[in-house]
């Protein structure tokens, strides 16, 4: 794939993922997905069905309202980089912390692969100590 097909595929991902269109969130990605938020005690996942339930279970919880990218992405052959400021809203639990409603702001490195023209693998960090912060405080 080439940079605009990968910037393009990446913002309809995170479009529909921030909007909770979990149907138009799978659909950007390949039937045999790869997707691991290091870390956390549930990833890696395999295939479209766990991704969907962890987006599902994510959005009932998360809700992003916008990013802002701190370098510019990094492209490789059928890769790509992505550093980004993330700011959400924790309406229900995030990292096991209550959210009640409060807003957060944390980074998210994103190391995306493509496969058929879809997203084949999705590696995902977060600042989570920027997280406790905010919740915790």
């Amino acid at each position: 794939m080439d940079r605009h097909a990968m910037d393009q595929l990446i913002d309809r991902h995170w479009e529909a993922e921030n909007s909770g269109d979990l149907d138009a969130a799978m659909a950007t990605l390949h039937p045999n997905v790869f997707h691991d938020v290091v870390g956390s005690p549930i990833h890696p996942l395999r295939g479209r069905a766990a991704v969907r339930a962890f987006y599902a279970d994510l959005h009932q919880n998360v809700q992003g309202e916008s990013r802002e990218p701190l370098v510019p992405r990094r492209y490789g052959q059928n890769f790509c980089v992505e550093d980004v400021l993330h700011r959400a809203v924790v309406t229900g639990t995030m990292l096991g912390i209550p959210g009640h409603g409060r807003a957060v702001t944390f980074r998210i490195l994103h190391v995306w692969e493509f496969a058929d023209g879809l997203i084949s693998r999705e590696n995902v960090w977060l600042d989570t100590n920027a997280i406790h912060q905010q919740l915790s405080t």
